[in-house]
């Protein structure tokens, strides 16, 4: 950003600026739009950070294609993607867990609902991300009121979750609806009760955020997350509704003390930021997951499953090692490690 720019024509000198002074000349007009159509201080912000940005800094352990799927086919062990109306992130979420190992089973809330299938059989539970009931109902609450309000759902999941030898994963709207359900509550009341410790909270620059950010894995008792701590992560976050609001500031510090919110967004430095863009929704303390104390369920707003694959990254994150798999894959992979444990 700080070296010259010149342009001359038939030797003569037409232009002679610094690259950082015509970049912001050249993001102007953005700029200015964008001051109509979010909150103008997040715009600020973006505009003023953009000579000073260096860029992501990734920091991981290589992964090894021979290691993903390796125990395949030696433990057959089922997992359930429930999906409702407006979901969308199904497919790829299937799809990074059956390349671990997992035989993925596509559900319904209305397969539940129905009798057709009951969740006994799983030993894993995933939310997948997208837009339920297009958030016509509030982020995932409508999803949340269809499984809560039905005494058989509510029983299942309550034994579900009572259970030492599951796991469960939400995403995005999966996220927020693991959390409406109360899975994260650390306060005495019962869970699945609609009264719940955390939210997801409109984002701070009041609109829907689609960008490639960085966050980094911290230590937490999360399986899913297991031998992945320190790893700086470049990952694709899509929402509206994405900040992490607490009951009261007892819960925020019960969790962190807890090790119980394991990502952070992080700057260019890899330093954990609650600064407009690169938190992107204004989380405070950086956070962008959760997960429960013994570690068996996790829950992310960014999205893994959108970019478990390296041609998914818009940045290359190197990794000779797997030239196919970035470090995201290892989240379904530590999951099928940890239920084959189980099954010991």
């Amino acid at each position: 950003m700080h070296s010259m720019v010149s342009v001359a024509i038939n030797d003569q000198l037409v232009l002679s600026e610094n690259l950082g002074t015509l970049f912001l000349i050249w993001e102007r007009t953005s700029y200015e739009l964008e001051k109509l159509q979010m909150n103008g201080k997040c715009a600020d912000e973006e505009y003023n950070s953009l000579v000073g940005r260096t860029g992501p800094k990734y920091y991981f352990n290589p992964v090894r294609d021979e290691v993903i799927g390796a125990t395949l086919s030696k433990k057959v062990i089922s997992i359930a993607v429930l999906r409702e109306e407006g979901i969308n992130g199904d497919r790829e979420m299937s799809a990074m867990a059956e390349v671990c190992g997992f035989e993925v089973w596509d559900i319904t809330v209305q397969d539940l609902l129905e009798n057709k299938i009951t969740l006994d059989r799983f030993k894993g539970l995933v939310f997948p991300g997208g837009f339920s009931y297009a958030d016509a109902l509030g982020s995932a609450k409508g999803w949340a009121a269809s499984l809560l309000l039905n005494e058989s759902i509510k029983i299942q999941l309550n034994r579900f979750i009572s259970r030492s030898d599951t796991f469960s994963f939400g995403v995005c709207n999966g996220c927020q609806l693991m959390n409406l359900l109360g899975w994260f509550n650390v306060c005495s009341q019962a869970k699945n009760d609609l009264i719940t410790d955390v939210i997801l909270s409109p984002n701070i620059s009041e609109r829907f955020e689609c960008r490639y950010s960085t966050v980094k894995i911290t230590q937490s008792p999360a399986i899913m997350l297991r031998n992945m701590e320190n790893s700086v992560l470049g990952v694709w976050i899509a929402h509206g509704e994405g900040r992490f609001a607490f009951k009261n500031h007892g819960v925020y510090d019960h969790l962190e003390r807890s090790h119980c919110l394991p990502i952070r967004y992080v700057d260019d430095s890899n330093k954990i930021t609650e600064d407009y863009p690169m938190n992107p929704n204004g989380s405070p303390g950086g956070v962008a997951a959760i997960c429960s104390s013994d570690g068996r369920h996790l829950a992310m707003m960014p999205h893994p499953e959108r970019c478990y694959q390296s041609w998914q990254c818009p940045y290359p994150e190197i990794n000779p090692s797997s030239p196919r798999y970035t470090p995201w894959v290892l989240l379904f992979q530590n999951a099928y490690d940890w239920c084959a444990q189980q099954l010991v």
